[in-house]
């Protein structure tokens, strides 16, 4: 048994000194996938997310670390890797903070990370092929997705917003998860006109949606947040009544067994006097 047990053991250590490195934020906690041949950081969207962490105190922004790069390495790799980072960082976070409220912003080459991490593979050979993250995880943590001219836009998706009424560059095979998961939470901006997301020709649409769109997402984002924050205050709140009750029926009951042997004595005493007394 020692030999297999060093090995868990290591890996649990690992795991845990993984966990411990992350900072659980009180407010809101937001990844922010950048677009291609954006420099490291969070991108346009930063800005947007900023707007959103003025509202929500003591929230933190998080770029997620990936290539969004279009030839060294190759789009394709490029995305596999974001959607592989962005589903290792959530779950990570949702194990070190339970608790925790995610929101998660993908723009171009990052919205189709976002939507692949989520929705699952877009079932286009080459691109990630990951399951989706599961379903339980983000209805207890995920309160917004937001994603900006993703070319793996499709035009009939419920939870689209914009004025496109075409598929992208890379149009998903199947959306039937987050079509009947995350409609409610989840937003993909895109404009006519828009190379990637709309196989337009007018790149400057591509550029535009945090300045189109910037108030009504901030705005939406917060209002999930609370909304999930009123629900897991409400949630608690019950957990919490049916402990107390639980707890004042264990002493009702334990007080109704406290009685018990001096009435099971009460009874027992007269016979016990009286066969004593015929012994006599």
């Amino acid at each position: 048994m020692r030999p297999s047990a060093l090995p868990t053991a290591m890996l649990l250590v690992g795991t845990l000194a993984k966990s411990s490195s992350i900072t659980c934020a009180d407010g809101l906690y937001m990844v922010v996938a950048r677009g291609t041949g954006e420099k490291d950081g969070s991108g346009v969207t930063g800005s947007l997310a900023e707007d959103i962490a003025d509202r929500i105190e003591n929230s933190i922004v998080e770029p997620l670390d990936y290539p969004a790069a279009f030839s060294d390495p190759n789009y394709m790799r490029s995305e596999r890797d974001g959607v592989e980072t962005m589903q290792n960082l959530i779950t990570s976070y949702h194990k070190a903070c339970p608790d925790g409220k995610i929101a998660v912003f993908g723009y171009s080459q990052g919205g189709q990370v976002a939507s692949d991490a989520f929705c699952g593979s877009g079932g286009i050979i080459g691109f990630s092929q990951r399951a989706a993250l599961p379903i339980s995880l983000v209805e207890d943590s995920v309160v917004a997705i937001i994603v900006f001219g993703d070319p793996s836009h499709v035009a009939e998706a419920p939870y689209n917003r914009g004025t496109s009424q075409k598929n992208g560059v890379f149009p998903r095979q199947n959306i039937t998860l987050c079509e009947d998961n995350y409609t409610g939470i989840m937003r993909s901006y895109c404009d006519t006109g828009d190379t990637f997301c709309d196989l337009g020709d007018d790149g400057e649409v591509h550029r535009l949606y945090i300045s189109n769109y910037g108030d009504d997402i901030a705005n939406f984002v917060v209002d999930k947040y609370d909304d999930m924050m009123r629900k897991t205050t409400a949630t608690a709140s019950g957990t919490a009544s049916a402990s107390a009750s639980a707890s004042a029926t264990d002493d009702s009951d334990n007080a109704a067994a406290g009685l018990a042997p001096g009435l099971a004595l009460a009874t027992i005493a007269p016979f016990a006097l009286t066969i004593l007394g015929l012994l006599l």
